[in-house]
Order: C-alpha cells, then structure tokens, then sequence
C-alpha cells in the first residue's frame, strides 16, 4: 500500500504501533485476510506533485493507493505566511523565524494558541493555497494513479476537525472553505469511481479535543487509533470491493469523523 498523508504520520512523539499509518494498516491485513505492507509518503501541493507520485507508483508497484487530502492546505491561517507574502524579502525573513517557531514541539499549547489567537485578530493570516487550486492539483494526481487500472485507490477528505485558533471571521471561511472542498472532492471521486470519505462540517472544538495531542494541532494517541481503525474499514471496502467481496465480508462502517 502507498499511503499518501500527512505530518499526522510523523508528528509527536509516539512510537509506530500507536500510529494512524500501522492501525489502519493492521485492521486492513486483519479485513482481508493477506499481509499488508505500507509506503508512507507524505505530500504537499505542487505543480510537481502527479509527477512525483507517478514515481513512487513507478517504484514501489502499490496494490492499493491511499491519498489524504489535507485540511491544512486551504484552512489553516497561518501569521508568518502572511508577513512573508506581504513583506517581501525582509518578511521571508521574518515569516521563517515564526514558521520555526510553530513548528518546534509545544511546552504549553494554551498559551500557544492564545499568543497565536492575539496575532490572527491583529495581523491577520493566509492560507497556504486556495480550493480552487488544491481540487485542480487533487484531480490532475487522481487521474494520474486511476490510470494504471491495477490499483485499487481511496481517498480521504478532510474529517472536519479545525485547526486551532482564527482571527476574525476565520471559522466562519474555513466553514465555507470546508463545504467547497468536501463538494468538489465527493464530486470529482464519483465521476472517476473513487472510494471518497470526509466531511463537509467543521466540528466544535469540545467534539475534538480528546483527538488532539501534546501540541493541539496533531492527533494524540486517542485520534491516532480513531483514524487509523476509520482508515482502515475504508480501504478494507474499496479492496473488497474491487476484488468482488461480498457485502458479509466487508469492513465495518465509520464510527465517527475520520
């Protein structure tokens, strides 16, 4: 399997067994009844992107395709971004020094969030990319894995989970961003007969919070095991699915977001 995800897949510190990754790649192996082997690679939007994917299908021969597409492209307002794009080289500068900053692990994720949270409401942030250019990216890459018909492929959107704070009338874009990405992708995966799950909702922050881990942005050990056993009963469907598994042998359904 080629599992095409995200930092949820390395982040924090915990050991492979409480992965997302290895659950959903155990639970998968256990539905089907052969061993399963996982490529983790993770990704982000590129022109490059359906290239690079063709070499890793070129590469590792997958069986089965899983592709995540991350809420985090189009949804996450991020303050450094916006004082690189609007500062020019001196605002590189400066946008990589916060970039660091959030990326090392977080002592005290509160006060993170509330220093974050002060920023958002006063220099404001961007998104990494627009929907529009992530479902253009999304279907070029689809198309170009469908394209060898040996491959059984799953996608996954975005579970609906939000991303920490936002500055003035950021959820409220986020929520509509939400809805057009889940739209367009439901959309796009029906037209080329791709297994899709996701979530056109954003959910409240008291339905996610036991998900989280130690910096209130990745899944904890809890949203580890929740996603891994969702993705797993996903792709056990497509493969039994396209191997002409009846529906008593089929993986269980979803037991929440994803």
């Amino acid at each position: 399997m080629l599992r095409l995800a995200n930092s949820n897949d390395r982040a924090l510190d915990l050991p492979e067994h409480q992965r997302s990754w290895k659950i959903a790649e155990m639970a998968l192996s256990e539905a089907i009844g052969e061993p399963v082997e996982t490529v983790v690679r993770e990704i982000w939007p590129s022109d490059q992107l359906p290239d690079l994917i063709e070499t890793w299908i070129q590469r590792y021969e997958p069986d089965l395709v899983f592709f995540k597409v991350n809420a985090y492209w189009t949804g996450y307002e991020s303050v450094p971004l916006r004082i690189e794009r609007r500062l020019g080289r001196f605002g590189k500068r400066l946008g990589k020094v916060g970039k660091d900053v959030a990326d090392r692990p977080v002592g005290d994720a509160g006060a993170f969030k509330l220093g974050r949270l002060v920023l958002l409401r006063t220099v404001g942030g961007d998104t990494y990319f627009t929907t529009d250019y992530v479902l253009k990216l999304m279907e070029a890459c689809l198309r170009r894995i469908i394209a060898h018909e040996e491959i059984v492929v799953t996608v996954e959107g975005s579970s609906g989970r939000t991303s920490g704070a936002y500055g003035w009338g950021g959820l409220e874009r986020r929520r509509r961003g939400q809805e057009r990405m889940y739209a367009g992708m439901q959309r796009m995966c029906r037209e080329m007969r791709i297994a899709f799950d996701g979530s056109g909702t954003v959910m409240a922050e008291r339905e996610q919070a036991h998900m989280r881990g130690a910096d209130s942005l990745h899944r904890g050990v809890e949203g580890q095991r929740e996603q891994g056993l969702n993705q797993g009963a996903q792709m056990a469907r497509a493969w039994l699915a396209a191997h002409g598994a009846s529906g008593a042998n089929a993986a269980p359904g979803r037991t929440s977001d994803g």
